[in-house]
């Protein structure tokens, strides 16, 4: 995937991916809602191919 800027998003990116990393001991869900071409997807794939995420988790 290409790093493409998605604007307006770049914010909620950082906080989905610092909460995933912070993590607490309960179980948690993160969901990404919206009307379909908002950009849903690519959202998780931004997050799912960070260098943090993938750093911290064995994916």
């Amino acid at each position: 995937m290409t790093d493409e800027e998605i604007v307006g998003f770049r914010n909620d990116i950082e906080k989905i991916i610092q909460y995933l990393i912070k993590g607490t001991n309960e179980l948690d869900v993160i969901p990404i809602v919206g009307m379909g071409g908002q950009g849903k997807t690519t959202i998780a794939r931004k997050v799912y191919n960070s260098e943090n995420v993938v750093s911290h988790f064995d994916v």
